[in-house]
């Protein structure tokens, strides 16, 4: 059986429709001079030491 790779896309933190991580709370970032709150955009290729393989 070979293992999950450790993608994104692969992750039970992942969003694939915002393309967002939702392992920690959002953070402010500015936004059109404005201060709002943004999960981290990530691409599903992208991977972390924190990966949570889905079930």
């Amino acid at each position: 059986m070979s293992e999950t790779q450790r993608f994104c896309k692969n992750c039970i933190c992942y969003d694939a429709k915002a393309q967002e991580c939702h392992r920690y709370a959002p953070r402010p970032v500015d936004l059109d001079q404005q201060k709002k709150m943004r999960w981290p955009v990530v691409q599903p290729i992208n991977w972390c030491m924190e990966f949570q393989p889905r079930q």
